[in-house]
């Protein structure tokens, strides 16, 4: 084949794709490039690829040996909150107040008829994610760019578990944002941490979360609790305290400093007990950034927040197991596959519920 119909043939194939063979590439019996975008058709400025012609025949070209397929595998780390809900859409959360002690001396006959009712608080979850995210392919296309049956096979597994890390990612993104919504409209209590990039200030920044724990679990107050930041609940405070052993969310930044890793490592060591040994890194959820940006400004169950008066950068959290309230539902992938159009769409679904409790103990801090 004469070199102008090899090019030809290589600009008609390029004008199928939906792009261009430039003149200015430069053409000969054995090279010639194509750059185009697979996906939209456009030119690709910085790759392409070189389809190359036999030395002993030139009419034919070498052929694709092997299609390494590249994803994003992830597994969000925050699904070790959730849990299985099967059926309804809301969860009702009680919780049941301390009583007070009653002086008995003080106390006459007419009290036998007294009812002493505990005093319970109800808050109420509801179903506030139902997602989906779908794909769409041809099975009859991916045959013409594969040269075997175990790529075509890759191919469509590759492009129905793209669905799944997809959905993690979009629920790791979710909880940090619940997260920093509830900081910025004044549910979660912050604290400002000291200047942890000196090694002083790590110190003091690991004295912090030792002296927060003692605070939130050594018996049952008034602090750290979301219902008692609410102006309802500075009326009537309730007391609690945390049971579990906390989880310390944190930015990579903050925990590449030395000083402060050793002191979140001697924090742990506190819950070792006997052979049931608390690995601080099972209880250390290291994230890259928390977002600057107040996108849900709802307050549930009728209480009324203030918003801090400057929303600053939050670097850590400690927060009791319980706090979040993390539920699915339903999660499924289904598919339709349209008998004209050769269509085949794969739909990861998803609902569930993403909030946290008003009575159970969490902190962020933020610099």
């Amino acid at each position: 084949m004469a070199k102008e119909n090899l090019k030809a043939v290589i600009q008609g194939v390029a004008a199928e794709m939906g792009g261009t063979v430039g003149e200015n590439v430069p053409f000969s019996e054995t090279v010639k490039s194509l750059k185009v975008d697979l996906r939209t058709g456009a030119n690709i400025a910085d790759k392409s690829y070189t389809a190359k012609q036999s030395t002993m025949w030139d009419n034919i070209i070498w052929r694709i040996s092997e299609d390494i397929i590249k994803r994003v595998i992830y597994t969000s780390p925050f699904r070790v909150f959730d849990k299985i809900m099967d059926v309804g859409g809301d969860i009702q959360e009680s919780f049941i107040r301390l009583k007070d002690a009653l002086d008995r001396n003080s106390l006459t006959n007419s009290n036998l008829f007294t009812n002493y009712y505990d005093k319970v608080d109800v808050a109420w979850h509801r179903i506030n994610a139902e997602k989906v995210i779908p794909v769409t392919y041809k099975d009859f296309e991916i045959r013409k760019i594969v040269s075997d049956w175990s790529t075509l096979t890759n191919w469509v597994a590759a492009i129905i578990d793209n669905l799944k890390q997809s959905f993690e990612v979009f629920y790791t993104d979710r909880v940090k944002q619940l997260i920093f919504d509830g900081y910025g409209t004044g549910q979660i209590q912050a604290l400002d941490l000291p200047d942890y990039t000196t090694d002083a200030g790590a110190k003091t920044a690991g004295a912090l979360l030792n002296t927060v724990w003692d605070e939130m679990s050594l018996e049952p107050n008034t602090d750290y609790i979301s219902y008692n930041l609410s102006q309802e609940g500075q009326a009537t405070p309730l007391k609690n305290r945390a049971n579990e052993v906390p989880y310390l969310i944190a930015t990579a930044e903050m925990l590449r400093n030395v000083e402060f890793l050793t002191a979140v490592q001697h924090f742990y060591n506190q819950f070792l007990d006997g052979d049931k040994n608390y690995d601080y890194q099972n209880k250390v959820i290291k994230v890259k950034d928390f977002p600057s940006k107040v996108v849900d400004a709802s307050t549930p169950n009728g209480l009324t927040f203030t918003p801090p008066a400057t929303l600053k950068t939050i670097k850590a959290m400690l927060v009791s197991p319980d706090f979040f309230v993390f539920r699915t539902q339903f999660e499924t992938q289904l598919e339709f596959k349209n008998a004209i159009t050769g269509n085949h769409t794969v739909a990861h679904h998803f609902d569930g519920i993403f909030s946290f409790s008003p009575w159970q103990k969490a902190v962020v801090f933020v610099s």
